[in-house]
């Protein structure tokens, strides 16, 4: 008892001398500030902010796509950036390492299944499910193909003596298509399996026959995608792998199977639709269900005995975009376009390989201080700073018929990584696409759920603090700001080629995510009610 009474009182004072600590910037520059006059609060949204566009989405201009955790499949047409075909390649796994195949073995089925994003609706009585499909955009069908890929994906890069991890880019669609097996796809099932395929939310159930031969349901599982591939590929490949010893290790086998080349291309039905999934191939795996020879029954009669091999789809993978962008978006990003000095009237934020904006605080320093001139004023001020955000108005008209990105995220665009804000904030939800939302980013909706998007707000209070402490050396960086898949997620993909010597890296969150959005700018021909503005709400004294 009594140890636990220490605790409790040590742990008060630990954390009450955490809460002191966190203060101690308020108390010295305004104490007892509540209810005191000589102090007044006030907002300010005079200081310079140039905003502009920094496109990667030029032909040859690839962004690293290898290994992300969250991939896009499918063929879409977006009707603000143009039409995006979406492929995918991975390595496969065995599951189990050299396995006791048997004898005479004859494969009966093979089964490709991947998971969908989904949510449980409803069930009824007689247990029947309900799912909402997550992370789908369009509804249209398109034509996907299954193949068997010859491109081996290397751990270590040989051109730096096999010590830096390979890189592989979003460009790269015509090395590994033209590295296929066979042009024929494995997928041979009906035709909403392949040429006309769509992301199906209705739950996958699978049926066995009773001693009556009557077909009952065995299994339920969430939607996902669900693939017959041919059985006689993977009879030769597999078990003649045997034989040559290829199944005694993953590094082994790997080596002989190379992979799957997962290709979306537009359906002949919906040439100009289609429709993408954000998709986790990593819970993805091949199921080989095959017969063996079994034991002698009572009769002398030889039997056949079912066994199954698994292929999980892990290992390297990549991820391969091919763009027809629209003339109006490509026109209106990338430095020859951007306005530098006042700043575009639109951002056009894009993720996979798209683009992503530049913003620039407190303006020139005119006297060579290496300080802003507006940042010097606001240190001579002695504000206390209470809060800083930047808002970013959609464009509601670009936007109408366009799915929007639920999230963006600012981050430090000289120094490739978070502001103090993001760390500062440790709020969550049960959804991590909802964390740190304090910092914010995520998007603000008209109405109901579901509705359009107005705007996007993120609060960088601890940001501007820093900057506004002149005994700190606090550097003003420029700001990048794309669309997030993940704002947990704070790494960096490499550009195939630099946008600008400072500017070689984009967040890999960007790269996951296929949307975009339209803000309004900076350019003084904006509106100033949706003209972007840094909002600073300090005290000071009177």
């Amino acid at each position: 008892m009594t140890h636990t009474s220490f605790f409790k009182s040590a742990f008060l004072f630990l954390t009450a001398l955490v809460l002191v600590s966190c203060d101690k910037d308020f108390n010295e520059i305004g104490a007892d500030i509540i209810g005191d006059d000589n102090f007044q609060f006030e907002v300010d949204s005079s200081r310079t902010v140039i905003a502009y566009d920094l496109g990667f989405n030029q032909p040859g201009q690839g962004v690293q796509s290898n290994n992300l955790p969250i991939n896009s499949l499918g063929f879409y047409n977006n009707p603000v950036f143009g039409k995006t075909a979406a492929s995918f390649v991975t390595q496969v796994e065995l599951a189990q390492l050299n396995p006791t195949i048997g004898a005479n073995p004859v494969v009966q089925k093979v089964e490709l299944n991947v998971p969908y994003f989904s949510r449980l609706i409803s069930t009824d009585l007689d247990g029947n499910r309900t799912y909402k499909l997550d992370s789908i955009y369009g509804s249209s069908k398109f034509r996907l193909g299954v193949y068997a890929s010859n491109y081996y994906l290397r751990d270590f890069d040989p051109a730096t003596g096999f010590t830096q991890p390979q890189r592989y880019y979003s460009d790269q669609f015509d090395n590994f298509n033209s590295s296929l097996e066979s042009p024929t796809p494995l997928n041979n099932g009906p035709s909403d399996e392949n040429d006309e395929f769509f992301f199906n939310d209705d739950e996958l159930l699978t049926y066995e026959p009773n001693e009556d031969g009557v077909q009952e349901i065995v299994a339920r599982a969430a939607p996902g995608m669900r693939l017959k591939l041919r059985n006689d590929y993977f009879q030769e490949k597999l078990f003649s792998a045997v034989a040559q010893g290829q199944l005694t290790s993953n590094n082994t086998f790997k080596e002989y199977f190379r992979g799957l080349f997962f290709k979306a291309e537009p359906s002949a039905t919906s040439p100009g639709q289609g429709s993408m999934a954000m998709l986790n191939f990593a819970q993805g795996k091949v199921t080989i269900t095959y017969e063996v020879d079994g034991p002698v029954d009572s009769s002398g009669s030889a039997t056949r005995v079912e066994k199954t091999m698994v292929l999980n789809l892990s290992g390297n993978s990549v991820n391969l975009f091919q763009n027809e962008y629209n003339p109006t978006y490509l026109a209106a990003t990338g430095l020859p376009n951007a306005d530098q000095t006042m700043g575009d009237d639109r951002l056009y934020l894009k993720g996979g390989q798209g683009s992503v904006a530049v913003i620039e605080l407190f303006g020139p320093d005119l006297d060579n201080n290496g300080v802003s001139d507006e940042l010097d004023a606001i240190r001579d001020s002695g504000w206390l700073i209470n809060e800083a955000n930047l808002t970013f108005q959609i464009d509601r008209d670009a936007m109408a018929s366009a799915p929007e990105p639920q999230r963006i995220y600012l981050y430090d665009l000289d120094n490739n990584r978070p502001l103090l804000d993001f760390y500062a904030d440790g709020s969550a939800t049960g959804n991590p696409k909802f964390a740190k939302s304090i910092h914010g980013g995520l998007i603000k909706r008209t109405g109901l759920p579901g509705g359009r998007g107005v705007e996007y707000k993120i609060k960088i209070t601890n940001h501007i603090r820093n900057l506004a402490k002149a005994d700190l050396d606090s550097t003003n960086v420029r700001l990048g700001l794309v669309v997030t898949e993940s704002i947990n997620t704070v790494t960096s993909a490499r550009l195939r080629t630099a946008i600008s010597p400072e500017v070689d890296k984009i967040p890999v969150s960007s790269v996951m995510n296929p949307l975009g959005t339209v803000i309004y700018g900076t350019n003084a021909s904006v509106p100033v009610a949706k003209r972007l503005k840094l909002k600073i709400y300090y005290t000071k004294e009177n």
